[in-house]
């Protein structure tokens, strides 16, 4: 089972990072991969989304808005200190002959992808809170994730993994938010 899982990672990974590919991708996959480094990010997305916390929450907001900063700050905990460290999985473009680095190698280990649970963290986070953005959170996430096997630093299931990570911490801190700011423990629609 387990070398048919591995069979069919590496099967998608190629697919991806090889062969569906085409030039704009290239130019497009790169930037998106380290949205969060770029100036427009840090400066004008999450402040604005500090301000979309309080215009939403008053001054709750602020505390949701603290609740995804120790979201992210777990997660990158989680998956990049214990998670990695414990399975050390070689990154595809060291193990797999044929692979095509198109992102920056940030070295370390492949699973999971912290790119991929730290966008999922925010998107569920926010899409828990402010549902009216969950389409353009997701798809943020999914770029960000699609990005990182096509720039050839993970694996699919790496992304998976990612994603899974990151709902799971999400919905944890969502959920302690939520009371420490007692507000009501529903799902947002």
């Amino acid at each position: 089972m387990l070398e048919w899982l591995d069979h069919l990672d590496r099967t998608l990974f190629l697919f991806i990072n090889r062969d569906f590919v085409h030039p704009w991708a290239d130019r497009f996959f790169p930037a998106i991969t380290d949205l969060h480094q770029q100036f427009y990010f840090k400066w004008i997305f999450v402040p604005w989304l500090a301000v979309l916390f309080l215009r939403l929450f008053s001054w709750k907001g602020l505390g949701l808005f603290f609740g995804l900063v120790l979201a992210l700050a777990s997660n990158d905990f989680l998956g990049g200190q214990v998670l990695k460290k414990s399975v050390q999985r070689l990154r595809p473009s060291v193990a797999i002959e044929g692979a095509v680095l198109r992102s920056p190698d940030h070295g370390g280990f492949s699973f999971p992808s912290n790119h991929a649970s730290n966008s999922a963290v925010m998107a569920v986070y926010c899409a828990l809170f402010i549902p009216q953005g969950r389409w353009i959170f997701f798809a943020l996430a999914f770029l960000i994730g699609y990005s990182r096997v096509y720039g050839g630093v993970h694996y699919p299931m790496d992304v998976l993994a990612g994603f899974l990570v990151g709902t799971l911490i999400a919905n944890l801190w969502a959920f302690i938010a939520k009371l420490v700011l007692q507000l009501p423990l529903r799902r947002a629609r």
